[in-house]
């Protein structure tokens, strides 16, 4: 059949064009606690592409992390998944990340109540998290020395390895977790975290440590700790057992995998109980925390509204502060729980005695 120029299969196929849309960005989200991590330019808001740190934003359930891409545009989300053809190709690089709005960084999509589903980790995990790094020991020597030569570089003299173990542990009995700051990563942790995974777990094994940070000139040849390292190839970051017998020496480039074998080896040797157990029931724990500490935020959110609109008398506020004082309670068992949790205990080793 033809219709002027045109035949019936001309107008079948020119159809078909007309009916053929643009295929939309493929959207996967990731389950359980893996890491999750968005790919392609799909629109959406940008998390910190940044090494990460302690308390920095982590998946629900197994701690795992959500990290974007840092050229990743900007803009309000509709909920669902980022449509249009994607400017690099068809191709996904990745699994993506359900889009949050603006407003709300961090904060996913909204639960069965209304409330939207914070993924991040709260004060008490936070705090839980975060390395207590000594710096003190150095400071001490340098004072100790404080009536010989007047500069600083004069007054700092090279200890003996056994008197810098000795400083070290002086106090704190636990082993050592030793990072040597280097020219190119001073001021960072980067030889300890890894920039693009979640450092979570390493994190909570590191509590079992205590930490110490040395700053570049531990290298040079008057610095009071010099001996800790290794003449030749010297750590950038080490396992140390108190009495110096044991030494777990990394170069910064390690694997996490690599990492925690050496830190779990070097509990189990020094410590009574088993620090892999306390460590997963210390990730558990911290699921009960963010938990709790969100709805105190929420319960207090309330309870400073109820204040502002009817006064501290009326009913509604009465009931608010009640419950923000049963959830304080509960976070206060939460802390025992946890100062037990961290307290593994030191094998007692023989003393070596000297017949005369």
């Amino acid at each position: 059949m033809r219709l002027g120029n045109l035949t019936l299969v001309g107008l079948l196929a020119l159809g078909a064009g007309f009916s053929q849309a643009p295929l939309g960005a493929q959207c996967v989200y990731g389950g359980g606690g893996g890491n999750v991590v968005s790919g392609g330019n799909s629109s959406g808001n940008g998390s910190n592409g940044g090494p990460t740190s302690p308390g920095s934003n982590r998946a629900g359930g197994g701690g795992g992390s959500v990290s974007t891409p840092a050229n990743t545009p900007g803009g309000p989300s509709t909920g669902g998944p980022a449509t249009g053809p994607s400017a690099g190709g068809p191709g996904v690089s990745g699994p993506a990340v359900p889009a949050t709005g603006p407003s709300t960084p961090g904060v996913g999509p909204r639960g069965r109540g209304g409330m939207a589903l914070d993924l991040r980790r709260h004060e008490h995990s936070q705090k839980l998290l975060a390395l207590e790094w000594d710096y003190a020991s150095v400071m001490d020597v340098e004072k100790a020395n404080a009536n010989v030569p007047t500069s600083s570089e004069g007054r700092m003299q090279a200890l003996t390895r056994e008197a810098a173990l000795a400083k070290l542990t002086a106090k704190d009995k636990r082993p050592l977790l030793v990072l040597r700051e280097c020219e190119g990563c001073a001021g960072s942790e980067v030889a300890l975290f890894q920039r693009k995974i979640d450092n979570e777990r390493t994190q909570i094994l590191a509590q079992f440590f205590h930490c110490v940070k040395f700053r570049p000139n531990v290298l040079s040849a008057s610095h009071p700790f010099r001996q800790l390292f290794d003449a030749e190839k010297p750590a950038h970051l080490m396992l140390v057992s108190a009495d110096g017998e044991t030494v777990i020496p990394f170069d910064g480039a390690q694997s996490q995998s690599d990492l925690w074998k050496g830190m779990l080896a070097m509990l189990k040797s020094e410590c009574e109980r088993p620090a892999e157990s306390a460590a997963m029931q210390l990730a558990n724990l911290m699921n009960e925390y963010d938990v709790l500490d969100l709805e105190r935020k929420h319960l207090r959110e309330a309870l400073e509204r109820e204040l502002e609109k009817d006064g501290a008398d009326s009913h509604r506020s009465g009931t608010l502060a009640k419950k923000v004082e049963k959830v304080e309670a509960k976070l206060k068992e939460l802390e025992a729980r946890e100062a037990r949790l961290l307290d593994i205990g030191l094998k007692e080793k023989a003393v070596a005695t000297t017949k005369l």
